[in-house]
């Protein structure tokens, strides 16, 4: 992957980076106009000056004027629309200048590609990192960190616009279908959600119940009016999809909001939560899904406080040698769902690559955690995409785990594909 990388559409990358730099002069206007005077959004001491001497914001200790600070004083005490207007702006005018400076700024390889550099024991739940290409790798910074570009929204499209198919090829992605949320519900033993992942979009059900569409979590077939319409990448079906990750691991009410609010900037989501409603939210969310604290996070407390170790479904074995609080349960929620995707995804490719030994037509593009890319011939991609979906739906097998549940799952994998470019991956049927 780190030799292969994408080609990139040149005269795409120069429209975009003339349309991102009167994107940021427009925002920056407003700003001016609503604050008054111009002022320097990445400059530390002109931002706590507007923050906590002009607005009068209380003063936030820890990073005082960091996107996460912003995104709390956003939420929780922006009270009037002129404050809303001008956080809202700042946040904005700050996430094109870094979309514009690095993520499309971005010095291709010398062979007109670009590149990125993977980590492959990035993280203690075997999760890859990238990075880009530098010294003494490359004598400069060269290509881009894929995993720190944006899945969803405007940004996210026009960045991956710029990756397009090499002549006569196409590109397919392999793509776990809510992995680590089915992991959850077999660890929690919930059966009725497990098995209600196959039959309904959770994510549109978990918004019903949190907007008062449903007075519960609606698990059953059957039409329910106005959630199941919900748009895909609408509001809505994102605040629900958001909560049941946070109820998953735990997450706090504080944590929970500033998540949801950042992620709802990033992808153009018209919507943000105070404090007080995502604490709301995840009382919703755990009241409909009991059986993920009462089961699934007793047992991994009860685990580590026990022996210190968790062991995953592969056999991979984690020590936990921290302080015994609440931040170390919180890793030890994410510890098996992160794991057993990782493994799953990460070997996949490797069985794949066995499998294609001598084939010279393939190329690896890019691994996401749960999915991973490749470019093959565009007259032969389909034996490529049912090797992908073969090797990705092998049964986990959870009965040596440190949780050990008598359950064989098999997570269902969907396959893109694009002839065109990276942001036009479309779904298809293999």
């Amino acid at each position: 992957m780190e030799n292969n990388g994408f080609l990139i559409d040149l005269p795409r990358k120069k429209e975009l980076s003339k349309k991102y730099g009167e994107m940021a002069k427009a925002v920056h206007d407003k700003i001016t106009e609503l604050v008054g005077h111009e002022v320097n959004v990445a400059s530390y001491p002109q931002m706590f000056e507007l923050l906590y001497k002009e607005m009068k914001f209380k003063f936030m200790k820890r990073n005082p004027t960091s996107e996460d600070t912003i995104v709390a004083l956003l939420g929780n005490h922006a009270k009037t629309k002129e404050k809303k207007d001008i956080l809202t702006n700042i946040l904005e005018e700050r996430r094109i200048r870094t979309q514009k400076s690095r993520n499309i700024s971005f010095s291709p390889d010398y062979d007109g590609r670009c590149k990125t550099s993977f980590s492959i024991s990035a993280t203690e739940t075997c999760r890859s990192s990238t990075g880009i290409l530098k010294k003494p790798v490359r004598p400069k910074k060269i290509g881009l960190a894929f995993h720190t570009i944006a899945k969803h929204g405007r940004l996210a499209k026009d960045i991956r616009s710029m990756f397009i198919c090499d002549p006569g090829y196409v590109i397919i992605g392999a793509d776990s279908s809510q992995a680590e949320a089915r992991v959850v519900a077999v660890l929690a033993e919930d059966w009725e959600l497990l098995e209600a992942f196959d039959k309904v979009d959770i994510h549109r059900r978990t918004a019903g119940m949190i907007f008062g569409y449903t007075r519960e979590l609606v698990l059953t077939t059957g039409i329910v009016p106005v959630v199941d319409i919900m748009e895909k990448d609408g509001p809505e079906r994102f605040c629900g999809k958001k909560t049941r990750h946070a109820g998953n691991y735990d997450m706090g009410k504080n944590e929970f909001m500033v998540n949801f609010n950042t992620d709802a900037q990033k992808f153009d989501i018209p919507m943000s939560i105070s404090e007080w409603r995502s604490g709301q939210m995840l009382e919703l969310f755990h009241g409909a899904s009991p059986r993920i604290r009462n089961k699934f996070h007793k047992d991994i407390i009860d685990c580590l406080q026990s022996t210190r170790a968790i062991v995953d479904p592969y056999g991979g074995l984690r020590i936990f040698n921290g302080r015994m609080d609440t931040q170390l349960y919180k890793e030890g929620y994410a510890n098996i769902p992160q794991r057993t995707v990782a493994h799953l995804v990460q070997g996949a490719g490797l069985t794949i690559e066995d499998e294609l030994n001598g084939d010279v037509e393939h190329m690896w593009l890019s691994e996401d955690h749960d999915s991973l890319k490749m470019q093959v011939p565009a007259n032969n991609w389909e034996p490529y995409a049912r090797l992908m979906k073969k090797h990705f739906e092998v049964p986990i097998d959870f009965s040596g785990c440190s949780l050990k549940r008598d359950y064989m799952l098999t997570i269902p994998c969907s396959i893109e594909f694009s002839d065109t470019n990276y942001s036009e991956m479309r779904p298809i049927k293999i």
